[in-house]
């Protein structure tokens, strides 16, 4: 007979890991913080340490996640685990585990896509794609749908908020001739984000026309570094039921294929998905947009109804990601979840 309950584990879950095990000292060298990590382990059982919600850095051989990885153990033992966003990751230590967590993440309240719009054959736009913050291999890619023939068909945003390119572009620059062409155009871009109706940037917001009324969306992700990264802007696409294509990191459609989302590969050429240098991979992408416009889209919307509404259930139910669900809970102590 049980007299008392056994205590719940206390877990600590680190969700910007970065800040919380290293700091930048006088030297402006990024070291552990010894000093936290040892109040953590005097105060709680197990430690998340979430790397999956941020790219952490393409070093394919000593990522960041390897090295706090090695540093938790020191403090932890095994009580640990470290959550990748690249699956290659995942290989290099016991305790790290690849977690898709925007495919798990809600946003709260949680908005659901509207089946009737999903079903809907007719749609004002051919293709969408959205742009907040201008980086580099966004505005490339904004530069080539200015010269598509069908780009007044399409609903394209983009927006005059610069950030920092060279943390998210990798190996990715601008030529002489984009920078010119860039800097005429960005006087006459909006600098701010109108609200309503262009209500971007707000994840799972099923009603915005990107999603619900173009038959195809171009995801620009939030980088092309290497090492996959899939956030919500990729997850929104499946959600809603829409035909897409992914213009961010090499093997993002490979791998969604890998967790069971119907990528279309009988309408879509995604060779591009292979394609390691960036330049190319963004001119086999306009290349497929250019031989997509002339489909009949009326047509492959309705022959993909049930194709589209597949996707958008398994989004909901987390069937594809139900695995990396049950083997993070099996790491975690009894009582924490």
């Amino acid at each position: 007979m049980r007299i008392i309950d056994p205590p719940i584990a206390t877990v600590f879950e680190s969700c910007t890991p970065y800040q919380d095990f290293f700091y930048t000292d006088h030297r402006e060298w990024v070291v552990p913080d010894t000093d936290k990590i040892k109040t953590l382990a005097a105060t709680h059982d197990f430690v998340i340490a979430n790397c999956s919600t941020e790219h952490w850095g393409s070093e394919r051989d000593f990522p960041l996640v390897a090295r706090l990885n090695d540093l938790l153990a020191e403090h932890f033992g095994k009580d640990f685990v470290c959550l990748c966003h690249d699956p290659s990751d995942a290989e290099l230590r016991e305790n790290i585990l690849y977690f898709p967590f925007f495919a798990y993440w809600r946003e709260s309240p949680r908005r659901s896509p509207d089946l009737a719009a999903v079903a809907s054959t007719h749609r004002n736009y051919l293709f969408s794609n959205l742009n907040f913050f201008a980086r580099d291999f966004r505005i490339a890619n904004y530069l080539w749908w200015r010269q598509q023939s069908f780009a007044d068909k399409c609903l394209i945003s983009m927006y005059n908020m610069v950030q920092d390119h060279h943390a998210y572009d990798g190996h990715f620059n601008l030529t002489n001739v984009e920078i010119e062409n860039w800097q005429r155009l960005r006087s006459s871009l909006r600098s701010k984000v109108p609200i309503p109706p262009d209500n971007w940037p707000i994840v799972f917001a099923f009603g915005h026309p990107a999603f619900c009324d173009s038959y195809l969306h171009l995801v620009s992700e939030s980088t092309c570094k290497d090492k996959i990264f899939i956030t919500e802007k990729t997850w929104q696409t499946v959600a809603a039921g829409q035909l897409f294509m992914v213009w961010g990191n090499e093997g993002i459609i490979s791998h969604l294929r890998g967790l069971g989302v119907d990528v279309f590969d009988d309408i879509i050429d995604h060779g591009y998905d292979k394609q390691t240098d960036h330049r190319l991979r963004l001119t086999m992408i306009h290349g497929e947009l250019d031989r997509l416009s002339h489909l009949d889209w009326p047509a492959v919307y309705k022959q993909t109804l049930h194709r589209r509404l597949s996707n958008c259930a398994g989004f909901e139910n987390t069937r594809f990601i139900e695995p990396h669900i049950r083997e993070l809970r099996s790491r975690l102590p009894t009582g924490s979840f």
